[in-house]
C-alpha cells in the first residue's frame, strides 16, 4: 500500500510502507494525523463502487397510479409497480419506490405468486410531491440514491390545505378596495392567496411570505354583475380559481345602490294626461270668453223676443231713472251720480206685458252700495229683504 505525505518543504516523496523527509529523517506526527483522512477516502470510495455495483443490478419496472396526479393534504396515495424480464427460478424480487431519485419505499414480494407490488401513502403532506419511479432487484441491495429511472414515471401534486385569511374594505368609492390579512405559514417562502366571490375563486395573488402577518388589496370595479359576498382564503400550493370552493374568517356583502330611475313610458304618460288637462281647461275657459263677447254683442242673444226686463225703472226721492239703451236717464231734475253706499231709499217701478201699469213708490227699499251712471250696479245690502233688484252691467 503506497501513503502519500505533506514534507515540511512542501514537497511530496512516496515510499514504500514509510513517510521521510527530504532531510532523512521520519515523521511520525505527520503519519498520524493523515492515516484517518486517508481511511475515509479509502471507504467513501470502496463504497462508491459497491454502489455503482449494486445500481446495475438494479431493473426498470413500470409504475401506474390510475391517472391520480393531484391530492390534498392529509389524504392517501397508491402507487403499483410491476417488474417485467424476472429471471426464472427467482422467487423473491425487492421493489423500490423512488421520489426523484431517492428511496421512498423497499418492500420485498414474492414473484412466483405476487405480479403488483402496492406502496400507500398515507396522511401525505406537501413534501410528497414529486416524480416517482419504480425499480427492482433480485438481491437485497439497500439503496438510498439512484439516477436509474423505470420504464415510465408518475407526478404527483400534493395540494396543501386552504386557510381562511380576514377581509375588510380598505377603500371605497368608484373601485372598492378589500385587503385580505393572514398569519405566516411556518417554513413557507410564499403563498398564494384567494379572493372568493360566493364561496368560488374570483382572483388570485401570489405573496412572498415575508412577514409574519401577511396582507395583500385587490381592487374590485361596482357593477351588478359583481353584487355577492366575498371572502379571502390562501394556501402554499397554486390552485385553480375553480379549484377554490372556500370561505374566509369573515364574508364582505358588496352590492351597487342602484339610482331610483322612472320609466321613460310612465314619464310619457303623465306629460300626455297633463298635456290633456291643459288643453281641456283652455279649452273651457275659451269657450267662456266667446261665449259671453256673443251675449254682449249679439242682440238677437241679448233682446230675447216678448221678454222685457222685469224692473224697468229706478227712482230715488228726488229723481226718477228709466233704461233707455242700457244706459240710466234721470228726469225730474238734473242727472245725479251716485257713487259708494248711496243714502237715499230706492224704489221701482214694474213694467207689465201688453200695458203699462206704474206701481207706487214704495219706501220699503233697502239701501244700496253704489250706483254709477251710465250704467249701475245695485246690489241688496241687507240678505233679509224678499225683493230681488235688478242689476244693470254694460258688456
Amino acid at each position: 500500500m503506497t501513503v502519500c505525505s505533506v514534507q515540511i518543504d512542501i514537497s511530496l516523496t512516496c515510499e514504500q510502507g514509510t513517510v521521510v523527509s527530504r532531510s532523512g529523517h521520519k515523521n511520525n506526527s505527520m503519519e498520524l494525523k493523515m492515516k484517518p483522512v486517508l481511511m475515509a477516502v479509502f471507504l467513501h470510495i470502496l463504497s462508491t463502487s459497491l454502489q455503482e455495483e449494486s445500481l446495475a443490478r438494479l431493473s426498470p419496472a413500470r409504475i401506474y397510479n390510475g391517472g391520480v396526479t393531484k391530492v390534498n393534504e392529509s389524504e392517501n396515495v397508491t402507487f403499483k409497480c410491476k417488474a417485467d424480464n424476472i429471471k426464472e427460478n427467482t422467487s423473491i424480487i425487492y421493489m423500490y419506490l423512488f421520489k426523484h431519485g431517492e428511496t421512498v419505499v423497499l418492500q420485498a414480494i414474492n414473484a412466483t405468486t405476487e405480479y403488483d407490488t402496492v406502496f400507500t401513502l398515507t396522511n401525505i403532506t406537501v413534501e410528497h410531491s414529486g416524480c416517482y419511479t419504480c425499480l427492482y432487484s433480485e438481491e437485497d441491495l439497500r439503496v438510498s440514491r439512484t439516477n436509474a429511472t423505470g420504464h415510465n414515471s408518475v407526478s404527483l401534486e400534493v395540494l396543501s390545505k386552504i386557510l381562511p385569511g380576514k377581509i375588510e374594505i380598505t377603500e371605497k368609492g368608484e373601485t372598492l378596495k378589500l385587503t385580505c390579512t393572514f398569519t405566516k405559514i411556518p417554513n413557507c417562502a410564499q403563498v398564494y392567496v384567494y379572493l372568493t366571490f360566493n364561496g368560488i375563486g374570483n382572483s388570485k395573488k401570489q405573496v412572498i411570505c415575508s412577514h409574519t402577518t401577511i396582507s395583500t388589496t385587490f381592487q374590485l370595479i361596482f357593477s351588478k354583475e359583481n353584487s355577492g359576498n366575498y371572502s379571502c382564503v390562501y394556501s402554499v400550493s397554486n390552485y385553480s380559481l375553480s379549484e377554490v370552493r372556500n370561505t374566509g374568517e369573515n364574508t364582505i356583502f358588496v352590492k351597487e345602490h342602484e339610482a331610483t330611475t322612472i320609466p321613460l313610458s310612465l314619464i310619457i304618460g303623465v306629460l300626455v294626461a297633463v298635456s290633456v288637462v291643459l288643453l281641456a281647461l283652455f279649452g273651457f275657459y275659451r269657450y267662456q270668453d266667446i261665449l259671453s263677447i256673443k251675449v254682449c254683442q249679439d242682440p238677437e242673444v241679448r233682446n230675447i223676443p216678448n221678454h222685457e226686463p222685469f224692473y224697468h225703472e229706478i227712482a230715488t226721492e228726488d229723481h226718477l231713472y228709466t233704461l233707455a239703451d242700457g244706459e240710466l236717464k234721470s228726469f225730474g231734475g238734473s242727472p245725479v251720480e251716485l257713487v259708494d253706499s248711496a243714502t237715499a231709499p230706492y224704489s221701482t217701478v214694474q213694467m207689465h206685458e201688453a200695458d203699462e201699469q206704474p206701481s207706487n213708490r214704495t219706501t220699503e227699499a233697502a239701501y244700496y252700495d253704489s250706483i254709477k251712471a251710465p250704467y249701475a250696479a245695485i246690489q241688496k245690502r241687507k240678505a233679509s229683504e224678499t225683493y230681488a233688484i235688478y242689476s244693470l252691467e254694460k258688456c
